[in-house]
C-alpha cells in the first residue's frame, strides 16, 4: 500500500489484512511489478520519476526522470518489455523499457490522461483522459500512435475491462458516471466501430483540483527497507 506523504509502503497479510512490513521509499504514489516479476517499480509523480527497485530487498536499482509533470498511471506491453506512463499535467505518455530503464518513446493525447490499460489483445492502450474533451484515447502498442478516440463523461479517470474482456468501463468522476463499450475489445476492430459509449449514474461528487504535488521530505532514493533488506 502505498503512503505518499509518509513515503513508505505498508505491507499487508493477505490472510490477516494487517500491516507486516514497512518500507521506506521516495513519494509512493503508485505501485508496480513488472510481468516476469524481476522489478518493483515506485511511481515518484511529484519527484517526476520512476524508480526500478528489487522487489525482495527494495534496494533501488535505477530511477528514470520522466520527461514532462504529472506521471501518474502505467500499462505494461503484452510481452513486458516496456510499459507506457501517463503524464497528467503535460497531455502526454512516454514509453519506458523495463530492460534497458530508459525512455524509449513520447505520444502526446492533450488534456488530462490518467488510467492507462492495455487492451486484451495487446493491440492498444486505452487512455482514459479527465477532458477538456474527456474519453478514452486509443493509441497503438506497436507505432505510438494515436488510432481513435471514444466520448465518454467530464472527469474520465478509471479504466476496467470485463472478465470476458468484451466490455470496457470507464470512470467519470467529474460527471458522477460510468461509461462503458459494448464492442469487443478483444479484436483489433478499426477506429469508430465502437458503439457511442453508455452510462449509468448517481449524484456528481464535488470536483477535485488537478495540479502538481509538491513532495514531502523523501528518503533518498538508496533507502534500505525499515528494519534492514
Amino acid at each position: 500500500m502505498n503512503n505518499t506523504t509518509s513515503n513508505t509502503l505498508t505491507v499487508l497479510s493477505p490472510r490477516t489484512g494487517r500491516p507486516i512490513r514497512t518500507i521506506a521509499v521516495a513519494d509512493p504514489y503508485n505501485l508496480y511489478f513488472t510481468p516476469d516479476g524481476s522489478k518493483a517499480i515506485v511511481v515518484a509523480e511529484a519527484l517526476q520519476r520512476v524508480d526500478f527497485r528489487n522487489p525482495h530487498t527494495w534496494r533501488l536499482i535505477k530511477s528514470v526522470r520522466i520527461p514532462s509533470p504529472g506521471p501518474d498511471h502505467l500499462d505494461f506491453t503484452a510481452n513486458g518489455h516496456a510499459f507506457l506512463i501517463s503524464c497528467e499535467f503535460a497531455g502526454a505518455l512516454y514509453r519506458v523499457d523495463t530492460r534497458t530503464m530508459r525512455v524509449t518513446g513520447r505520444v502526446a493525447v492533450g488534456g488530462l490522461p490518467v488510467d492507462v490499460k492495455l487492451s486484451p489483445d495487446g493491440a492498444l492502450f486505452y487512455v482514459a483522459n479527465q477532458g477538456p474533451r474527456a474519453g478514452v484515447t486509443m493509441i497503438s502498442a506497436r507505432t505510438l500512435r494515436v488510432v481513435g478516440f471514444v466520448p465518454t463523461g467530464p472527469g474520465a479517470h478509471g479504466l476496467a475491462i470485463s472478465r470476458d474482456t468484451h466490455e470496457l468501463y470507464v470512470s467519470n468522476r467529474l460527471a458522477g458516471t460510468i461509461s462503458w463499450s459494448t464492442s469487443p475489445v478483444a479484436e483489433r476492430s478499426p477506429p469508430g466501430t465502437w458503439a457511442e459509449a453508455r452510462t449509468c449514474s448517481r449524484s456528481p461528487p464535488t470536483a477535485p483540483s488537478y495540479g502538481p504535488r509538491t513532495a514531502s521530505t523523501a528518503p533518498s532514493p538508496s533507502s534500505t527497507p525499515a528494519g534492514g533488506g
